[in-house]
């Protein structure tokens, strides 16, 4: 699993946080993404929904980790049924 972001300013007043999950069957559900703040464990926000997170009105705040968890719903001993991915996004001032 990959999770893709670009880091940019707040002068950018959106950008897309993307999950990029290969699995057999391909087709997942139960999509969810948290934000952290590196070095602590609490979660700023979650979001549900889709492969493509677009954060809108960026600002300092939405700097930070963010996790997509997904889950195709195959279980075996090799795969746990879901997918776990992170990335950190920097949102600079301008």
């Amino acid at each position: 699993m990959t999770v893709v972001a670009h880091n940019t300013t707040t002068a950018n007043n959106w950008t897309d946080l993307t999950c990029e999950a290969h699995g057999v069957p391909d087709t997942y559900y139960s999509i969810k993404w948290e934000h952290t703040w590196p070095g602590h464990e609490s979660v700023l926000d979650t979001y549900t929904g889709d492969l493509i997170l677009r954060l809108n009105g960026l600002t300092y705040a939405n700097s930070g980790i963010y996790t997509c968890t997904v889950s195709n719903g195959v279980h075996t001993s090799r795969n746990t049924g879901a997918g776990v991915g992170s990335t950190y996004l920097a949102v600079k001032g301008y």
